[in-house]
């Protein structure tokens, strides 16, 4: 099986590596009578960060458009492991507002992030200072900085 997203028995999963400090939404609703799937989870890092995974319908990622009718009135499939994910940084200390990370062409979000890239996020968010974006992008960190490695999304240090 290919690396995935996904929340099983309210523990949320990067791949193979469970999060169970990582605080889950699930919420299915009917809209417009088409079925809606909220689901995704928040990251909370040790320095205020807060690095967000969603895959439900409407995030950026495979399940966008999953559960409403195409045309011919087809729906597709809900996948409760989804191989992407849409991403983004929230700030703890300023009501968790997203924020718009460097390289990120001024969106709050990137979407169709795989389990490597997401690791790779949290590994470089992880590296902020409390409260202050970085100028450098992630691409420049990693030209510059440490090399691509397998992360490690353990429980941060208390």
């Amino acid at each position: 099986m290919s690396e995935t997203f996904r929340i099983e028995d309210g523990v949320a999963y990067v791949g193979d590596k469970p999060i169970p400090w990582a605080k889950v939404m699930e919420e299915s609703i009917t809209f417009r009578d088409w079925g809606h799937r909220h689901l995704g989870f928040h990251i909370p890092l040790e320095n205020g960060w807060i690095v967000s995974v969603q895959f439900g319908t409407g995030n950026y990622c495979v399940n966008r458009d999953a559960l409403h009718p195409d045309s011919s009135g087809k729906t597709r499939p809900f996948l409760e492991a989804c191989p992407d994910a849409e991403v983004g940084v929230m700030d703890a200390t300023k009501d968790e507002r997203l924020c718009e990370p460097p390289g990120w062409g001024g969106d709050p979000v990137l979407g169709w992030q795989g389990p490597a890239e997401v690791r790779v996020l949290i590994e470089w968010v992880a590296t902020w200072a409390t409260s202050e974006v970085p100028e450098q992008s992630m691409t420049e960190w990693l030209v510059e900085g440490p090399q691509v490695r397998a992360v490690d999304v353990g429980k941060p240090t208390d």
